[in-house]
């Protein structure tokens, strides 16, 4: 094991701690401890083992090698677990155990195939009174971030034109929410760029009675939204702070998109009841 293993509240131990329930117990180098928790390090207690953990954690699986883990993610097999179990308590009924061992580097072809299966959103802004070239600095602002992240880089952008990228951001995760219902907590930039569109040409007066050729460019914006895959994001991070913050962000996510499913059956339940009512009134 290259690290100490940490808890959930990242406190460093001086001994890697087993978390059972309310109790806590540890397991001595020599191997002398308490018998429920003779388990091997980075696993959980016998009496509350959370699945959603188990598949975000390589040893909590139950992996021993690099090629049972890379099987055991290539099988597809992961599926994001709600974690509000986690959070909810704060480990008065369990604890968490993170393995902060390197797991074995994923194959492009397993990434790429499990990205394709994610849900993604096309927006675009065209004719843009502004050179690619300007432009791209601030669309390499918001590429690879989260959505929530990209739009806070934008809104403290000085560069011109930031509010306009934002504003494509923001269409196409409306766009998201229409029509399969995810949130911005949900999504996160796979692509934005900025390309050449149609450039004017006038004249450039120069000195001594010469002249040249002015152009005015003009862009087009490109911006790609895809649904995160946070198990393999977590996977794919190598510190403890960046896992802990993948969780918490997975987490609400899903309470965004509670919310937002509860809204929207409200609304529905209202619109039928405001439907049984008109047909009332016509009957009568």
């Amino acid at each position: 094991m290259n690290r100490l293993v940490r808890r959930l509240s990242g406190c460093r131990l001086s001994k890697p701690m087993l978390f059972r329930g309310p109790s806590v117990g540890y397991r001595s180098p020599t191997g002398v401890g308490q018998e429920q928790h003779k388990q091997p390090l980075g696993f959980f207690s016998s009496l509350a083992r959370p699945p959603s953990f188990e598949r975000l954690s390589g040893s909590a699986a139950g992996i021993n090698s690099e090629v049972e883990a890379m099987d055991h993610f290539q099988s597809d097999t992961f599926e994001t677990v709600s974690t509000s179990r986690i959070f909810a308590n704060r480990g008065a009924n369990y604890g968490l155990i993170f393995d902060t061992r390197k797991l074995p580097k994923l194959k492009p072809s397993t990434v790429k195939r499990r990205l394709s299966k994610c849900k993604t959103y096309q927006g675009k802004e065209k004719s843009i009174r502004q050179s690619p070239w300007k432009l791209n600095r601030v669309c390499r602002l918001a590429a690879g971030l989260t959505l929530e992240e990209a739009l806070t880089q934008l809104k403290f952008c000085d560069l011109k034109n930031a509010g306009l990228v934002a504003s494509v951001l923001k269409r196409t995760s409306n766009l998201a929410d229409i029509r399969h219902g995810l949130q911005v907590s949900q999504l996160e930039v796979a692509e934005c760029f900025a390309t050449k569109a149609m450039m004017l040409r006038r004249i450039k007066t120069m000195g001594r009675g010469r002249h040249g050729v002015l152009h005015h460019k003009f862009s087009h914006i490109q911006v790609v939204l895809r649904e995160i895959d946070f198990p393999l994001r977590i996977y794919q991070q190598n510190s403890l702070s960046q896992k802990r913050k993948l969780l918490q962000h997975q987490h609400r996510a899903e309470q965004d998109a509670k919310a937002a499913k509860a809204k929207r059956e409200e609304m529905h339940r209202m619109l039928k009841q405001q439907e049984m009512q008109f047909l009332e009134e016509k009957s009568n």
